[in-house]
C-alpha cells in the first residue's frame, strides 16, 4: 500500500490502482485472518480515497474517506482519521464547498495535534 501511495503522489494512477486491487483481493480473501483484514483495511480505504480523489471521482473518494474515518475512529488510529479528514477537505475544496473545505482541515489538524501531544506525554 505504501508503494501505491507513492504512485498516486507521482501520478501513476494505473499502477497505484493495480497495487490497491491486489491488496483488496487479499483483504477480501476468506483465508486472510480477521486481524490482517483489520490491520490493512483502514490504510486501504485511505489509499482508495486518495486514488479516487486524484482520478476526480469525488463520490467514490467521499465514500472511501467516510468508511476510513469510521474505522479509524473506532480503532483510534489517528493517522487515518487525519487522512480521512484531509481527503474530505480536498473534495470540498474541489467542489467549492467553502465551509466544508475550511472545517475538514481543522478537524485533521486537531486530531494530529492531540495525537502529537499524547505521544509527547508518554
Amino acid at each position: 500500500m505504501n508503494l501505491a501511495d507513492i504512485f498516486i503522489a507521482k501520478g501513476d494512477l494505473t499502477l497505484a490502482g493495480e497495487l490497491l486491487e491486489g491488496v483488496q483481493a487479499l483483504v477480501r480473501a476468506p483465508s486472510t485472518s480477521e486481524w490482517m483484514r483489520w490491520r490493512y483495511s483502514t490504510h486501504l480505504l485511505a489509499s482508495l480515497a486518495d486514488l479516487a480523489l486524484t482520478r476526480g471521482d469525488h463520490a467514490a473518494a467521499e465514500a472511501q474517506a467516510t468508511e476510513c474515518l469510521e474505522r479509524a475512529t473506532l480503532s483510534q488510529s489517528q493517522r487515518y482519521v487525519v487522512r480521512g479528514w484531509r481527503v474530505r477537505g480536498q473534495i470540498a475544496l474541489a467542489e467549492r464547498r467553502w465551509d466544508a473545505a475550511e472545517h475538514a482541515p481543522g478537524e485533521a489538524i486537531t486530531v494530529a495535534c492531540l495525537s502529537h501531544i499524547g505521544f509527547l506525554r508518554r
